[in-house]
């Protein structure tokens, strides 16, 4: 390597070669590389002239742009070196960095410039856009190949940030040996997805540069986003991936859902670094891209100059813990060292210590830390201190070990996580793992953390796993209704298992009534003659619709719900209802047809949205030519997200991280064991069901503020009806674009040549502002606002929105028609009404045509999820027991769709532990009567917790009200004794108060 070469420099040789080549490229600009050399001069003639020298910093803050790169070259140019900061960095770890790094001098670009947090000592230059003349005049090299060329901070084991100084002989010595193993040439395109705070972007830009290839650069507010990702890599033909292998994870998977034969690509390196690299992902990298792709595992330090080590992955070894390390990179080198700091060169373990020339200067003003990390061997020169472990393999590869702080002592036992992690990859179905240990008492246990492939489970075993979870609700409905009366004391309202989710309470009997009558009135207002319920439950429509039909036949899977309608049946003398027990699968059976069939508040416990799709056709099957099919109190798949964000901000009113507020509402939806559905889905089987002529898709009337009118909906589907839609005869009025005053519409409606009042797009009252409060810590835009900024919002929001019950009252006093629906364009906060004079077979039509155009089952959640998830955590217990001593089985197991990454695109381990830290406990009181220690094993079966006390309040722990009754029934089996859900929710929410009531019930006396 030249012994003078700077890192700037690498760009003059692909400027010398290829003036004209694309450089750098964003949707915004696109530079040619004469054109980056006109800007970096001027900016680095900028920096000089305010005394730019060698060994100083300048600070560059800025997100992803073509200014970044110009940024780089203009500060290394003037001779200084560069400090990245993440624009984005609080405002006490900005002050503290520009601190201690001494950068007088900020490039940033102009959206930044007047930003209120620079402090006022500060030179700010924003890059921006100059006019394209004739080359300058080159600057002359200002540095040695020693001097510093970029300063990277990051966080250290204590947090407090600790800068890397690495020089330009460092970092070009890394650069050259990789574009030379890899022939990177000037018809190669790199996409630059790392921050340039991270150490891979030095290899992005100057890697790429150095040889005349194009840098193509995602946008900010894309930049995680997949499909972006996608279209750079077809559109631009990026040809090198550099990223953490967490990202191209994450990419195959979305790639491979979206192409069964992947498009033509240039995709030949994929180089891969800063984290484990999953064995099964060489493999789909090259069954999505190729088998002609390049795959390299790189590794080191950032105190190494990006990487010191590498190997190319050719073909996996199955008998692989994991891929390995490799072989150090040219003038650099790895040596695996014991305490006494002597060679190891056998197989034994040791730290794995690096030295060469990319081995970094120190820290910056950290003598300290410097003096710890970097060491002066007697024999081997100056060497980076790595913490990592490692060994030497048969054929002269490291083999990577983890950290030495991976190791922890459980039960006196000392144990390597990473051993563990690798059991658990070894386990077919498990995609990804890690191991993190946690404090319970004065005990230290372990908590797995998993993502699996449930996908082939679901396929293998739907037919048992739907019967499963039939058989589990059907348990619970017979458990709460044995022969329960009903607390109001009126037996036709029997509402037991109604409980609030936000609040954990029993619903009011008041919001109950309403909910019920209005549902009632809907129904009537089909007028049908004959009706068949499937699921009637405790008769709540059954007592109130069979006094205005000829017939009412309905069926239930709970045998005790049907005897206990059956006695009321008899009580009040109603002699033209007919029961039977029976799943919604059994209508099939009977022979005669009917005007209407009724699902109300059934269908969130069926076992898939297929498992619907049966029971839609066999009912409209049964239904005659001008009926219809209600299915009400719809749990909505587009609103499913809002609504868990409604629990969250009751039950942790104090939260306020974004990626704990993210992974708590993901926990909350993957953990869902109710069938959620899209309205859209109604409209989309409409098309494969030709007797449906009409889909009416309605929200909810009531006026209290609760689950059932905010997140909830009805839907009627009309059967062989002449429908004449009004779609071309309605003018729509936008509530957004116009200033529509609501008394108007009073006077509107009063006049006799108004037949129809269209309003789309109107702030629904009930769920206003909740959008970006459920989307906090996933929607980008969001992240300069905090949670209590987005609650804040919400409540002046609500001031200008309108309950849709005002509609309805509004047609209700004119003698009008009326149909509310979620509006297409944001159907979670407004809402779209038509009024109309004429009768009711003339009705609109809603939806939109390309949101049917999707597979069926896309349209809903998979709820057996949970019971694949439980299913799998307990085969793998069985599979680690096989293979671990007791101590390395991990105690406690959470499933996640996918790790939460942090800035650099790594998984963040920290955001785990702080995640789901429901069994890392403290306060535990032990289970010490007989009662109290069954109630103990019963609540960890059904809550799923290792670790509970006495004391734990069973809402809090995440029971809900079908949870409770679940419950209800474990006691009644294991103690004869009958309990109120009311008793669980408000008397006896813990162990030690639920025992107590259970040994009154049985007599005793403690």
């Amino acid at each position: 390597m030249p012994s003078d070469l700077l890192l700037h420099k690498l760009f003059d040789q692909g400027l010398i070669q290829y003036p004209n080549n694309i450089a750098v490229q964003t949707s915004q600009k696109t530079l040619t590389y004469l054109e980056l050399d006109i800007y970096s001069t001027y900016f680095a003639k900028e920096l000089i002239k305010r005394q730019a020298k060698p060994n100083q910093l300048i600070a560059i803050v800025m997100e992803k742009g073509w200014e970044q790169v110009v940024a780089v070259l203009s500060v290394l140019k003037s001779g200084a070196a560069y400090l990245p900061i993440d624009p984005l960095e609080s405002d006490e770890r900005l002050a503290y960095l520009l601190k201690i790094s001494q950068a007088e001098i900020i490039l940033t670009q102009k959206k930044y410039e007047r930003c209120p947090k620079w402090p006022n000592d500060k030179k700010i230059i924003p890059i921006t856009t100059i006019p394209i003349k004739d080359r300058d005049t080159p600057i002359e090299s200002r540095q040695k190949d020693t001097d510093l060329a970029y300063v990277l901070f990051t966080s250290g084991s204590t947090g407090i940030p600790k800068g890397v100084m690495i020089s330009h002989q460092s970092a070009v010595n890394t650069i050259l040996d990789i574009n030379a193993r890899f022939s990177i040439n000037r018809l190669d395109k790199f996409i630059a997805l790392s921050q340039l705070t991270f150490d891979l972007s030095v290899y992005d830009i100057f890697g790429c540069l150095a040889v005349g290839g194009a840098l193509i650069i995602p946008d900010t507010a894309y930049v995680q986003n997949l499909q972006h990702w996608e279209n750079l890599l077809f559109q631009d033909k990026v040809s090198v991936w550099n990223s953490v292998p967490a990202l191209m994870d994450i990419f195959v998977d979305y790639l491979e859902q979206r192409y069964p034969c992947m498009p033509e690509h240039a995709l030949r390196l994929v180089l891969l670094s800063g984290d484990w690299i999953p064995l099964k992902l060489p493999e789909k990298i090259r069954r999505v891209f190729g088998e002609e792709v390049t795959i390299i595992s790189l590794g080191g330090a950032t105190e190494a100059s990006i990487w010191s080590i590498l190997y190319p992955i050719k073909e996996v070894n199955p008998e692989w813990k994991s891929i390995p390390y490799g072989k150090a990179m040219k003038n650099q080198s790895f040596h695996i060292l014991n305490k006494q700091l002597n060679p190891i060169i056998n197989s034994e373990v040791g730290e794995l210590f690096i030295g060469g020339l990319g081995v970094a200067k120190g820290y910056w003003q950290d003598m300290e830390r410097t003096s710890a990390q970097f060491i002066q061997h007697p024999t081997l020169g100056r060497l980076y201190k790595t913490g990592d472990l490692g060994r030497y393999l048969v054929d002269g590869n490291i083999e990577f070990l983890g950290r030495i702080d991976s190791q922890v002592k459980i039960a006196g036992y000392r144990v390597e996580i990473s051993a563990i992690e690798k059991y658990l990859l070894d386990f077919p179905d498990v995609e990804q793992a890690i191991v993190l240990p946690y404090s319970e008492g004065r005990h230290r246990k372990l908590a797995a953390y998993l993502t699996l492939n449930r996908h082939k489970y679901l396929i293998e075993s739907d037919a048992n796993l739907e019967h499963e979870q039939i058989n589990y609700w059907q348990k619970i409905y017979d458990d709460l209704y044995k022969k329960e009366v009903s607390d109001s004391g009126n037996p036709t309202f029997h509402t037991a298992g109604w409980v609030c989710s936000t609040q954990n309470k029993v619903i009011p009997a008041s919001h109950m009534h309403e909910w019920v009558e209005n549902t009632a009135k809907r129904i009537l207002n089909l007028q049908a003659e004959s009706i068949f319920e499937i699921g009637c439950g405790t008769g709540l429509l059954l007592f109130r619709l069979s006094p205005y039909v000829k017939t009412y036949e309905a069926i239930d899977f709970s045998k005790n719900t049907i005897e206990c309608v059956q006695e009321q049946l008899k009580d009040l003398a109603i002699k033209n209802v007919n029961l039977r027990v029976g799943e919604a699968k059994d209508i099939q059976k009977f022979n005669e047809n009917c005007d209407l069939v009724i699902l109300n508040s059934v269908i969130q416990y069926f076992p898939s949205i297929n498992y619907l799709i049966e029971v839609l056709n066999q009912s409209i099957g049964k239904v005659k030519a001008k009926g219809h099919i209600f299915i009400g109190d719809i749990r909505s798949l587009t609103h499913l997200r809002a609504f868990y964000s409604t629990v969250l901000l009751e039950q942790q009113p104090h939260l306020s991280d974004e990626k704990e507020w993210k992974l708590l509402l993901d926990d909350l939806i993957e953990k869902e064991d109710e069938l959620v559905i899209d309205a859209d889905f109604f409209y989309a089987f409409q098309k494969i069901n030709p007797r449906v002529s009409h889909v009416e898709i309605l929200i909810k009337e009531g006026q209290f503020q609760n689950e059932m009118n905010g997140f909830r909906y009805d839907v009627i589907l009309y059967v062989e009806h002449p429908i004449n839609n009004v779609d071309e005869l309605v003018v729509w009025r936008d509530w957004e674009i116009e200033a529509i005053d609501f008394g108007q519409l009073h006077t509107d409606l009063r006049h006799k040549e108004t037949h129809y009042l269209a309003i789309k797009n109107i702030p629904n009252k009930r769920t206003v502002g909740l959008k970006r409060i459920a989307n906090y810590g996933v929607d980008s835009s969001n992240i300069s606002e905090s949670l209590s900024s987005l609650k804040e919002q919400q409540v002046i929001a609500r001031d200008y929105a309108l309950d849709p019950k005002i509609f309805f009252d509004l047609a209700k006093d004119y003698n009008f028609f009326i149909t509310a629906k979620w509006s297409s364009k944001n159907p979670v906060e407004l809402f779209d009404v038509i009024i109309s004079k004429s009768c009711k077979d003339y009705l609109p039509i809603f939806y939109d045509e390309n949101k049917t155009n999707k597979s069926l089952s896309s349209y809903a959640n998979l709820p057996l999820l949970s019971r694949i998830n439980k299913v799998l955590i307990s085969n793998i217990k069985v599979f680690l027991k096989a293979y671990l001593p007791w101590y390395m089985v991990p105690s406690y197991f959470a499933v996640m769709q996918q790790f939460p990454i942090n800035a650099n695109g790594k998984i963040d381990r920290k955001s785990l532990t702080k995640i789901f830290d429901k069994p890392f406990r403290k306060d535990i009181e032990l289970a010490t009567t007989p009662i109290q220690k069954k109630l103990l094993e019963i609540w960890k079966k059904i809550l799923n917790i290792p670790t509970l006390g006495i004391h734990d309040n069973f809402m809090e722990l995440g029971g809900t009200s079908l949870l409770a009754v679940q419950l209800i029934g474990e006691i009644y089996i294991n103690f004869d004794v009958t309990i109120s859900i009311q008793d669980i929710l408000l008397n006896a929410s813990t162990i030690a108060q639920l025992s107590l009531l259970i040994d009154s019930k049985l007599g005793n006396t403690l």
